[in-house]
């Protein structure tokens, strides 16, 4: 079980609803990852901080329906973008998909997902 928190409540989901969500908004096709093309057509790549400050966290679905948020490390945006990419094919391997427990990957419905995790 996996641990979800969004602006209203606490869920917990199990590894088949997750890959049931990564389904519905096209992170995956017949339970396989989508193309890193197709990724990074769709995903959305948000900067924060500016100058050799900044960071890119990539989101991928709808903010207020599903969605995922990819936390790369800091690096440029085409770098971020490939690393979110790794995160998700990681994830779809691991049985644990350890990527959620350890900030990489974050979930939400309700917002944008946020990983403290990885921001502190």
């Amino acid at each position: 079980m996996l641990i979800f928190v969004s602006q209203t409540n606490i869920e917990t989901m199990n590894t088949d609803e997750i890959l049931a969500k990564m389904e519905l908004i096209g992170l995956t096709k017949e339970g396989k990852a989508i193309s890193f093309n197709q990724f990074k057509k769709i995903a959305d790549a948000h900067q924060y901080g500016s100058r050799g400050n900044k960071i890119y966290i990539v989101y991928y679905g709808h903010p207020r329906e599903n969605m995922f948020g990819f936390y790369p490390p800091q690096t440029t945006k085409k770098e971020s973008l490939m690393i979110a990419y790794q995160y998700l094919l990681s994830a779809l391997e691991d049985p644990f998909m350890s990527e959620f427990e350890f900030g990489d990957i974050a979930w939400g419905d309700r917002g944008y997902p946020i990983s403290y995790r990885k921001l502190s």
